[in-house]
């Protein structure tokens, strides 16, 4: 069962070639969290992007340790290897310093990034108008993961985090309004949702910078669906490992046991 939703790096490259036959693009996520060893996983993660050129990656900024100079590293190889790079948004405690990092890679003209937009947060929609305001002022490309969010239960006695689901999905369709409210501003904009009223806003939507996005195993045949461009993020690394995201997304998204 688990092969279904994290799948070891040696079967990486066959899954890889299977999406992209029936004309998905895949997503490579690096699913190993919590690393101890910045270093080794950013010599790990560059590997990762050589191997694999050409496509798009996401990444954790964490597994850096939230560091600048590795981040600025990694965001140059990742240009170097012809990849483009999803900074995924973490939890609240240090989603402040993610933006701040994700923003100056932006800034260096890193067209080849994207910054998460986690919906489930109460001031995310301040927060995408005020980014779309920033990067066309100053003339920068910002390309856009938009996610309802995953770390509900380490943020939600935060505060931070809406109480209700149903505020939380209109948050979500709210910020798919501004992005073609805006679209000649952006870049490439990514809707990965599993939420089937969000989908139908943006299955159908005329925007070749527009696609759709779900996780491997969860739901999939959404990506069959519509005419929106298609990913799939096929989440690989040593099955022990991937236990702590496995875990998360399980939690996160108790559809995959009863349907709503």
């Amino acid at each position: 069962m688990l092969n279904r939703f994290v799948i070891p790096e040696h079967k990486l490259f066959l899954r890889i070639l299977q999406y992209k036959l029936d004309h998905i693009i895949p997503i490579i996520d690096y699913a190993v969290e919590n690393s101890k060893n910045k270093y080794a996983f950013e010599q790990k993660y560059k590997q990762i992007l050589l191997t694999n050129p050409n496509n798009y990656h996401a990444i954790k900024l964490t597994g850096l340790d939230l560091c600048s100079s590795i981040t600025h590293n990694i965001s140059q190889y990742a240009s170097f290897t012809n990849n483009k790079l999803f900074i995924d948004a973490e939890d609240v405690h240090v989603q402040d310093r993610i933006n701040a990092l994700t923003d100056k890679l932006i800034f260096n003209d890193n067209h080849h990034i994207f910054k998460t937009y986690q919906m489930y947060r109460k001031d995310s929609i301040e927060l995408l108008l005020n980014d779309i305001e920033y990067f066309t002022d100053n003339k920068k490309t910002l390309n856009i993961k938009l996610v309802r969010g995953a770390y509900y239960n380490q943020d939600k006695y935060t505060g931070a985090l809406f109480n209700k689901k149903e505020d939380t999905d209109n948050s979500y369709n709210h910020a798919i309004d501004i992005i073609n409210t805006h679209q000649n501003q952006l870049g490439e904009v990514i809707f990965a949702t599993h939420n089937k009223k969000s989908f139908d806003k943006v299955k159908d939507l005329d925007n070749d910078k527009y696609f759709h996005a779900c996780l491997m195993g969860f739901d999939e045949p959404l990506a069959w669906q519509g005419n929106i461009k298609k990913m799939v993020y096929i989440p690989f690394g040593p099955i022990h490992e991937t236990y702590p995201y496995l875990i998360r997304r399980l939690i996160e998204n108790p559809f995959m046991f009863k349907k709503n």
